[in-house]
């Protein structure tokens, strides 16, 4: 494969933002982060908020149990309480996190934004972890490896982070380990850092060189000044337009139209069914060779919002067509998108990409709850939803769905804006 020359990507500053606090685990909310064994007030209101999570949780989830035994589940929060004494804060919220995360179900978690992060944002490609963005302070490490954090092999400390991560696949733990190395409290937490102002990495150049540096906390209202990367016009389709639900492109030298769908989401200033009518209208009016439906970036919201596309897909004969019809998920594809992407493989569509972070059969339709003291917020599921029985071509029990061509993007496909997995899509004849 010709492979050009390395030049800066644009980014969105809004997307870098939102993805940078989206999602981000654990904050301090007690004024006091250290051991504090005399410290009986403080001690009372952890316990109190631990048995509010013992007992709410149980009532409210569809079926809390239906992985983690309920003895394990009453053990491990007894054994937590009785250890209040003995710890400090972040190590308590890590506790419940490991808790929360055992159930076994993506969509139940312990959350709460930080108060403070390490301006590095990281991605898995082929080739292992990389920094994908950052402050203009530290732009030596743009685009390199990381290695170890705080001289600890990165594989180690990223078997240790999986253990906060609710999850019921390794693409959902791929997708979430970047988050929260960005989190001071949480890394601290797991002791994983022993000072949570700085953040240790040893990080490798492209040729092979490595270098160590220190990435200071910053307070998530300080301005942030990040590396100039150029035009975002330059970017791949798939990181374009990050703000906007769903949108297309009539790919004009590929004769093919690319759909993009971020989310599951109504758009006021163009409902999907109209939005679907234009899609079909411009494909069949170009007699386009290709439809591709690109869900990789779709986290979820309601799977009826593409039904109206679906419909209209399975009765035009001249779409409804393999190696016309296409759908890319990945890591990112999850929840909604999960019974969106379940509802497109009743089509004639090959899936190309990456196994998606939800499973096919899950728990889901969340609601949360507050606990009264530290105000963390505790999500759960309140319905199961078997897509295995509502779709011929969803099997049972899987843990992902596992597209037919899988291919993920590598570092050079990343520096170098493209995107390796449309490429293969367009070449298959």
């Amino acid at each position: 494969m010709n492979r050009k020359s390395v030049k800066f990507k644009g980014v969105c500053l809004t997307l870098f933002l939102s993805v940078l606090f989206q999602n981000i685990f654990i904050g301090s909310f007690f004024n006091n982060n250290v051991y504090a064994m005399n410290n009986s007030e403080r001690n009372k209101m952890w316990i109190e908020d631990i048995d509010h999570l013992k007992n709410e949780l149980p009532k409210k989830h569809i079926n809390l149990f239906a992985k983690m035994k309920k003895e394990q589940f009453y053990k491990e929060v007894e054994d937590l309480k009785n250890s209040i004494p003995n710890m400090n804060d972040d190590e308590i919220k890590i506790s419940l996190y490991k808790i929360v995360a055992k159930v076994g179900d993506s969509h139940t978690s312990v959350y709460e934004k930080t108060k403070t992060f390490y301006p590095i944002m990281t991605q898995y490609f082929n080739e292992g972890l990389y920094i994908t963005d950052t402050i203009l302070k530290y732009e030596k490490t743009l685009y390199c490896k990381i290695v170890k954090i705080n001289n600890e092999d990165i594989k180690a400390v990223c078997t240790e982070i999986s253990s906060v991560i609710p999850h019921e696949n390794s693409a959902q733990i791929k997708k979430k380990i970047p988050t929260i190395i960005m989190n001071p409290d949480l890394m601290n937490g797991l002791h994983i850092t022993s000072n949570k102002e700085k953040l240790e990495l040893t990080l490798e150049k492209k040729d092979g060189e490595q270098f160590n540096i220190i990435i200071e906390a910053m307070d998530r209202k300080e301005k942030i000044e990040l590396v100039k990367k150029g035009d975002s016009k330059e970017l791949p389709l798939y990181l374009r337009n990050p703000r906007e639900n769903y949108w297309f492109e009539y790919l004009k030298d590929s004769n093919t139209m690319y759909v993009q769908y971020n989310s599951c989401r109504d758009m006021k200033n163009k409902p999907y069914e109209e939005f679907a009518d234009e899609v079909i209208k411009i494909t069949d009016d170009n007699k386009a060779d290709k439809l591709i439906i690109d869900l990789r970036n779709n986290g979820g919201g309601s799977e009826k919002i593409i039904r109206p596309l679906i419909n209209k897909i399975k009765e035009n004969k001249n779409i409804n067509k393999k190696y016309k019809l296409f759908v890319i998920v990945g890591r990112n594809t999850f929840s909604a998108a999960i019974c969106s992407s379940a509802e497109l493989k009743e089509t004639n569509a090959i899936f190309v990409g990456e196994p998606t972070s939800g499973k096919l059969d899950h728990f889901g339709e969340v609601q949360d709850f507050i606990l009264p003291n530290s105000k963390i917020s505790v999500q759960y599921s309140t319905k199961y939803i078997e897509l295995s029985k509502f779709f011929k071509n969803v099997p049972k029990g899987v843990d992902s769905l596992v597209p037919n061509i899988i291919v993920e993007n590598s570092i050079e496909d990343h520096i170098n804006n493209r995107d390796f997995v449309l490429d293969i899509v367009l070449r298959i004849k």
